[in-house]
């Protein structure tokens, strides 16, 4: 949704009994262009069975299935199935995006449209060269209207990377699409490693299907310092998580529980005596409801 409502305001207006912030969104990144606009959401959004943006990153997402279970998978694009223009739905077998490279042959997609098509067009620093379908690559012109799904979610989000699996503390960072000019630039070109502590965002899944979420608050000389992502995967290993991931952190960090934000929001280094006056608007979030 757009700045005009916040996270507090629109659990309020659903009724939902928690909330937490979601995943990546276009923020700083130094090549924004017509086809890709700030706050414009990185990879997998799909809501009620409706996928509003594809797996565009071969990265970790918080999963719900048809039958309400849910799960953290890594998925990416050929995890979908795609209709370009008037076409029959196909699955993806072969794409570029910016992890990968810069140049493509095929169809330029952006979430919902195609921007452009041919035999070397450049690759959307939020979307995918299309180069391959099951069946053959269907005709398209830019501008046609793309539509994706995913069998079998009814909701998803993701973020990256996974820190858990099996109990066990581990993330691999270019394995996740974490790499290349791929956005966000602020996570992938950290030049810290795994040594900046910050605010972070975790969702994690216990044994027996639980859902645990923390959020770990930072850049407070009073409160809290932060967490490196390392430090975050033993932070849910020792919640009980089986299987946990990272979701977008920072400025955006922000966990709701009973219409009452439960975190410190955190815009720039705060100290004694300095209050959150204000805090970055969210683009996307997950929000719980009972069924």
């Amino acid at each position: 949704w757009g700045p005009e409502q916040d996270i507090a305001a629109r659990v309020q207006s659903t009724g939902a009994i928690a909330a937490f912030s979601g995943g990546f969104f276009l923020y700083s990144e130094p090549d924004l262009c017509a086809d890709c606009r700030r706050h414009d959401p990185v990879g997998l959004v799909a809501s009620a069975g409706a996928v509003a943006t594809p797996s565009t990153f071969r990265r970790a997402a918080l999963v719900q299935d048809v039958t309400g279970a849910l799960h953290i998978r890594v998925l990416d694009l050929g995890d979908h199935e795609v209709q370009i223009g008037g076409s029959s739905w196909r699955r993806p077998t072969a794409w570029v995006n910016r992890a990968h490279g810069s140049r493509g042959s095929g169809i330029a997609l952006v979430a919902e449209r195609v921007v452009s098509v041919g035999p070397d067009v450049a690759v959307p620093l939020n979307g995918v060269v299309l180069t391959a379908c099951d069946g053959g690559l269907p005709d398209a012109s830019p501008g046609d209207a793309v539509a994706w799904r995913l069998p079998g979610v009814r909701a998803a989000i993701s973020g990256g990377p996974v820190l858990v699996s099996d109990g066990v503390c581990a993330f691999d960072l270019a394995a996740e699409d974490f790499r290349g000019t791929a956005p966000p630039r602020t996570f992938v070109d950290d030049e810290t490693g795994d040594r900046n502590l910050l605010p972070r965002l975790a969702a994690g899944i216990t044994a027996d299907g639980a859902l645990v979420v923390a959020a770990v608050d930072g850049r407070n000389a009073e409160h809290a310092l932060g967490l490196g992502l390392h430090s975050l995967g033993e932070l849910m290993a020792a919640l009980g998580a089986e299987r946990a991931m990272n979701l977008d952190g920072g400025s955006s960090k922000r966990l709701i529980v009973d219409g009452e934000i439960v975190d410190l929001p955190s815009i720039g280094v705060q100290g004694r005596g300095v209050a959150v006056e204000e805090v970055r608007p969210l683009h996307t979030a997950v929000l719980l409801h009972l069924m």
